[in-house]
């Protein structure tokens, strides 16, 4: 009778493996470091040249601060991945955020799959304490301005103001600029600068212009700190506090084999 059992459960583990969501073939390899970071999606297959870091974030929709463990090579080694599907996914309605661009849910779930067989890939969710932080008004009001162009939406930052008469670009300062932009648009690139959850709680609608220039904490520039830079230019504030936040904790990751 055990025997009977423990066949019946190994059988339907085979099966339950092999029904989840699969590429039907890939090439994973060491990236020669020519191409620049980037992830693709196409109606039948997957273009990547991406971290370990990364290809998990898309897989599995999450941000860069929730994932966690691992090894050291995880954010380091650079792949490249050619994958195709027999299924066409380009109707494909049920879509997620991977690496901050759309992508099928179907696509990513195949993803899992190949990192899971390639790269030996465990992980688990784990929620834990930790900071959280609200988008607010900040005493004064909003700073916004008109959109001067609506043909596109972003919120990106880049290097700002250094100094001319230095050359140690410690004098370098950042901004964050937003073009035809949210609030909630804000909010969702700070999640990436804050490592941790940003939700819009002040209540502006529509989209805007706005400049934030700021000294980071090793500069030396004669810049504002970014929570005064962002009072001060937009007229809105981060609070800070704990709530449970969601992690995807890497418990295994091997290096694949080559093809």
């Amino acid at each position: 009778m055990r025997v009977a059992l423990a066949a019946f459960f190994v059988a339907c583990g085979a099966l339950c493996q092999s029904s989840a969501p699969a590429f039907e073939v890939a090439s994973v390899k060491p990236s020669d470091g020519h191409l620049g970071i980037d992830m693709k999606t196409f109606p039948t297959r997957l273009s990547s040249t991406c971290s370990l870091h990364q290809l998990i974030e898309a897989a599995y929709s999450v941000e860069r601060w929730q994932v966690t463990g691992g090894p050291a090579w995880l954010d380091g080694d650079v792949f490249d991945i050619e994958a195709k599907t027999n299924e066409d996914l380009g109707g494909d309605t049920d879509r997620v955020t991977a690496l901050g661009r759309p992508a099928p849910r179907r696509m990513m779930l195949m993803l899992q799959t190949l990192l899971a067989e390639r790269f030996n890939l465990k992980v688990h969710r784990e929620t834990r304490q930790d900071d959280v932080f609200e988008l607010v008004v900040a005493k004064g009001g909003p700073r916004l301005q008109t959109p001067k162009d609506t043909a596109r939406s972003f919120v990106g930052s880049g290097r700002g103001k250094i100094d001319p008469s230095a050359v140690d670009l410690s004098r370098a300062t950042t901004i964050i600029t937003g073009h035809n932009a949210s609030m909630e648009q804000l909010a969702q690139f700070l999640r990436g600068l804050m490592r941790g959850p940003v939700e819009d709680k002040t209540g502006i609608q529509g989209k805007f212009d706005f400049s934030v220039e700021y000294a980071s904490n090793d500069s030396t520039a004669d810049a504002p700190a970014f929570s005064t830079a962002l009072s001060e230019a937009v007229g809105v504030k981060l609070n800070a506090t704990k709530g449970p936040v969601e992690f995807l904790v890497v418990d295994r990751a091997d290096k694949p084999s080559a093809n």
